[in-house]
C-alpha cells in the first residue's frame, strides 16, 4: 500500500467526487456522520461548483486542502476554509472526510496534521463542528488537539432524529 498526503490538485476532481458518492452511501447506515446533505445524492455539476470554488480559494491563499492518496487514488480530504467570522479573517473551518476502508489506521490524523501545518500563517484559529452523537469523530478531533467550546442541542434534523452539534477549536 503506497500512501501519500499532498496538496489537492485540479486533477483530483473525479476521485474526490467518487469519495463523496461513497460517503453518501455510508450515510444511510451511519446517520451521525456530519458529511453533506444526506437526502440529496451527490451530482457532478454541484460537485464541480464546490470543487472549483475550493480550488480558487486555494490559489488565492484563502483555503488549504490536502488529500489522502492510497495506491494512486484519493480516499480522503481535509480542507480549511475561511470561517467567514465578521472581523475574524484569521479563523478557518476544518472539514475532513475519509472513506470507511481507510479509517482507524492513523492516516486521518496524519492528513489533519499536514493540513494544519499548511494552514499556519493563513489562519490563527481553526474551528470545526461535528455531531455530538458521532463519538469516534469527537474522540478523533480531541486526539488531533482540538478543544470543545460548545454544543448546539438538536441543531440538525436527520430523518426523525435531532442531532446535536459539537463545536471545537484549536489555536495554531
Amino acid at each position: 500500500m503506497v500512501v501519500k498526503i499532498r496538496e489537492m490538485k485540479w486533477g483530483d476532481l473525479d476521485d474526490m467526487f467518487r469519495c463523496d458518492e461513497e460517503l453518501h452511501r455510508e450515510l444511510k447506515s451511519h446517520i451521525t456522520m456530519s458529511v453533506g446533505d444526506y437526502k440529496k445524492k451527490p451530482n457532478m455539476p454541484d460537485y464541480i461548483y464546490y470543487f472549483s470554488h475550493l480550488y480558487k480559494d486555494m490559489l488565492e491563499k484563502k483555503a488549504v486542502a490536502y488529500v489522502l492518496e492510497v495506491d494512486g487514488r484519493v480516499v480522503g480530504v481535509a480542507e480549511i476554509t475561511d470561517a467567514k467570522v465578521p472581523d475574524g479573517n484569521s479563523v478557518g473551518e476544518l472539514g475532513v472526510a475519509i472513506v470507511k476502508a481507510h479509517r482507524n489506521k492513523g492516516l486521518g490524523l496524519k492528513l489533519v496534521k499536514a493540513t494544519l501545518k499548511a494552514a499556519r500563517g493563513k489562519f490563527k484559529i481553526i474551528t470545526l463542528g461535528t455531531f455530538a452523537e458521532n463519538r469516534p469523530a469527537v474522540a478523533f478531533f480531541k486526539k488531533a488537539g482540538f478543544k470543545e467550546y460548545g454544543t448546539g442541542i438538536g441543531f440538525v434534523k436527520r430523518g426523525k432524529m435531532l442531532m446535536s452539534q459539537k463545536y471545537m477549536y484549536m489555536r495554531l
